[in-house]
């Protein structure tokens, strides 16, 4: 423990001592982040726009809203820098106005990883990304404009949809961590239920998991996994790509948008056992757009183990905490009405509610949340994330006459008991789901706990 750690601890013995409950959660915020800090090989952040931003040729993306920041340090001009290698997970999102670009890619020092686009002449449009980066000492990591296009960045106070977060899923030297990151460059037409042969291996650790000739991971170990996929469909087609597990259906993506790109992607985490197969297959024939010719990379996969069904966490007595679930109906509440669903692929620790739809917190410590959601036809979607009573970020997305889909995520530094959810901002919202389309989804787990001498509110 250090003196620091060693001064925090004593100060919150004396608070919860003589504090009612309230209160103690209210001062164990203020110091929350200096208890963190003192954590070993604890890397997570989540960045927002909270205002507007135009970004001119190749300039990089800003950020001005800190949701979380764990160990996680910036240079002046908006670069990741680490501080402790790795394999970290990357995920960033963007909303433009109307008529406008968004195109933005992720970059590695002064090497290009992927990209996300997003165009539409009729309204605002969401787009995002997800990948894995095996990361050394110094490397950067940092969002930047297409060269040679301008991009219009939507941000508000109370209006937060640009978000970059990274997490540090696995030191250099853990050798058991299997995951993989791979990416399409180059466009493909899709027939009905072609699996998507990805050709770019992004990051790969442990076993060789992921097959190029199939596009199917194999499990090397059983445990709990979580999965990102994201695609963007050839200008005026259509892009429908399903996750499955071996032959099972999980959840879908789908994006169309009239005369121009689509942006679509979604987020599970499923139980699987050793030598289970995971796959991205199309739904039905379409087009998915990449150019290995000036290296651009939208469709993307990957997946990592986030707990082997062997491992305990940290203290030796928690199970594993982790939920994934889906609307598997239509869901057309008013707006103030939080987002019920009714799907559940996983809730280890049983912490998300499915009469309320809302996660709570078992223990202390740093969480990751996940959320994708499908419009009706000519309806957007407007969700906001909530932790408590205080809102995070949001997605919006509205295209006429056409379905519209949206994501963000967050990394949250929560304590025991409190709650996250999603909650409808317009009552126009109507989110799409039947049983055998799942596009909406909610997913969480816990990436580490808070240090052994953070006390339990009771």
């Amino acid at each position: 423990m250090t003196d620091n750690s060693l001064v925090c601890h004593i100060l919150l013995s004396i608070i919860f001592r003589h504090s009612g409950r309230t209160t103690m959660k209210l001062l164990l915020f203020l110091i929350l982040p200096s208890i963190v800090s003192g954590g070993d090989d604890v890397v997570a952040f989540t960045k927002g726009r909270a205002t507007h931003e135009h970004l001119t040729h190749g300039e990089i993306l800003t950020f001005d809203k800190t949701i979380t920041n764990i160990n996680a340090y910036f240079t002046a001009d908006g670069k990741f820098v680490c501080s402790t290698p790795g394999l970290y997970a990357f995920h960033f999102y963007a909303v433009t106005k109307s008529n406008e670009h968004v195109w933005l890619e992720l970059f590695q020092n002064d090497d290009y990883i992927v990209s996300i686009y997003g165009r539409t002449p009729s309204d605002y449009v969401d787009a995002g990304n997800s990948v894995f980066i095996n990361l050394e000492m110094d490397d950067t990591v940092y969002i930047k404009a297409r060269d040679n296009y301008d991009n219009v960045i939507f941000g508000a106070g109370d209006q937060v949809y640009t978000t970059f977060t990274g997490l540090l899923l696995a030191v250099s030297d853990n050798d058991g961590l299997d995951a993989f990151s791979v990416g399409l460059n180059h466009s493909i037409d899709l027939t009905t239920s072609q699996h998507v042969l990805y050709d770019r291996i992004i990051a790969s650790t442990g076993a060789p998991t992921y097959d190029k000739d199939t596009g199917t991971f194999t499990a090397a170990q059983p445990g709990l996994y979580i999965f990102h996929y994201h695609a963007l469909a050839t200008s005026d087609h259509e892009l429908w790509l399903d996750l499955y597990y071996n032959d099972q259906y999980i959840n879908s993506a789908y994006g169309k948008t009239p005369n121009e790109y689509a942006d679509a992607g979604n987020t599970a985490i499923i139980h699987l056992h050793t030598g289970d197969k995971v796959s991205v297959r199309s739904r039905r024939a379409g087009g998915i757009y990449g150019d290995i010719g000036t290296n651009q990379t939208y469709t993307t996969f990957s997946g990592s183990i986030l707990s082997p069904s062997t491992d305990y966490l940290e203290n030796g007595q928690a199970e594993e905490i982790a939920f994934s679930v889906g609307l598997s109906a239509h869901h057309t509440q008013a707006q103030g009405h939080t987002v019920i669903f009714d799907r559940v692929f996983i809730n280890h620790g049983l912490g998300y509610d499915t009469k309320t739809g809302k996660f709570t917190a078992k223990y202390s410590g740093i969480y990751v949340f996940h959320f994708h959601a499908l419009s009706h036809s000519d309806k957007p979607i407007w969700i906001d994330l909530y932790h408590n009573f205080m809102y995070v970020n949001s997605i919006y997305g509205h295209v006429p006459s056409g379905y519209v889909t949206g994501s963000n995520s967050a990394s949250l530094e929560l304590l025991q008991g409190d709650e996250v959810f999603l909650d409808i901002k317009s009552h126009d919202t109507a989110l799409y789901g039947v049983p055998t389309e799942i596009y909406c989804t909610f997913s969480g787990y816990l990436l580490a706990l808070l240090p052994k001498y953070q006390p339990i509110i009771g």
